[in-house]
């Protein structure tokens, strides 16, 4: 059986959740926790497209739930980390 997108995102938001742990209790300067972050959504964001574009949705409201309120749950924490560096 084909994993749907938001079974996709929830394993995505579980490994970015566990990333942001482990990096955050290893390192202790606060520019290089932000970067390895920055660098770690970025590839995430790079994959997640990939996956979408070759996504078939089962219909709009799964299409906009993942853009409205899914993907906004990734970039949160791109914002922030950016946000602390500036």
């Amino acid at each position: 059986m084909e994993e749907n997108i938001k079974e996709h995102f929830d394993g995505k938001m579980q490994d970015i959740l566990a990333e942001i742990q482990m990096v955050e209790s290893c390192e202790s300067d606060i520019l290089i926790t932000c970067q390895k972050m920055l660098y770690y959504l970025q590839d995430v964001l790079a994959e997640l497209k990939q996956y979408v574009l070759s996504y078939k949705f089962k219909d709009k409201p799964e299409e906009i739930e993942f853009f409205k309120e899914l993907k906004p749950q990734i970039l949160c924490h791109l914002i922030y980390y950016n946000s602390l560096i500036i």
